[in-house]
């Protein structure tokens, strides 16, 4: 929750006029609860952002695709590793991020 006073600051300071938040509270609330009716959505909101000549959508990569870092312990070390458990939502959000200009 930390990063978003930043994220705001951030906005100001670049003179965003719109803002989207994308996670999985927004999907629930908006009546999402399959991958292709959360995809429906997430497209729909992208397209707001684009009604604006200076916008940003922040999606919630741990709510939307449950990214997951474990560490464990060795004689060698610490080793961290991360898992994605929804990989079409995770796969879908980075295409949108690479369409982004």
């Amino acid at each position: 929750a930390s990063v978003l006073p930043m994220l705001a600051q951030f906005s100001i300071h670049r003179k965003i006029e719109y803002i989207q938040f994308i996670d999985l509270d927004m999907l629930f609330s908006s009546g999402c609860f399959d991958d292709n009716r959360a995809i429906e959505e997430i497209t729909e909101r992208i397209s707001e952002c684009h009604q604006y000549k200076r916008s940003m959508a922040i999606f919630d990569l741990d709510s939307l695709v449950g990214v997951n870092d474990s560490e464990s312990f060795s004689s060698m070390g610490v080793s961290t590793s991360f898992s994605i458990h929804n990989q079409r939502m995770w796969s879908y959000v980075i295409e949108q991020a690479r369409k982004t200009e």
